[in-house]
Formats: C-alpha cells, sequence, structure tokens
C-alpha cells in the first residue's frame, strides 16, 4: 500500500467508520466505489485486466465490486 494512504488520516477514519481492519480492504472499498460510479452515473461496465484488481495475496473479482457499497 502507499504511503499516501497508510499516512492519512481521513483513511483511517473511513475504515474505522466502516469497521474496515486493513488496507486491502480500503482498496476494495476505493475500486468498488469508483466501479459503481462509473456504471451509475456513465453506464460503462468496466472491464479490466486482472493484475490491476490484484493486491499483496488477493484478488478482487469485479462482480463482487459492483455489489459492494
Amino acid at each position: 500500500m502507499t504511503d499516501a494512504w497508510t499516512n492519512s488520516t481521513v483513511c483511517r477514519q473511513l475504515m474505522s467508520a466502516k469497521g474496515m481492519n486493513g488496507y486491502e480492504e480500503l482498496r476494495k472499498y476505493f475500486v468498488s466505489q469508483l466501479f459503481q460510479i462509473l456504471n451509475d452515473e456513465l453506464g460503462l461496465n468496466v472491464g479490466v485486466y486482472e493484475d490491476m484488481l490484484q493486491g499483496d495475496d488477493t484478488f478482487m473479482n469485479t462482480t463482487e465490486l459492483l455489489q459492494t457499497r
């Protein structure tokens, strides 16, 4: 995870408010929100390369991301 997120008070507050246990959950939330905005506001169905969705030890499923809010 980048220092921008790990050093951010706003990120820590959001994680606390949403009950997130780590930055990987924050990353998943961020990508989910981005996908949802693109879908809701612009009608875009997101397609990405697999490596964009891979974290340290996790993989994000695009179908799950669109259902997470």
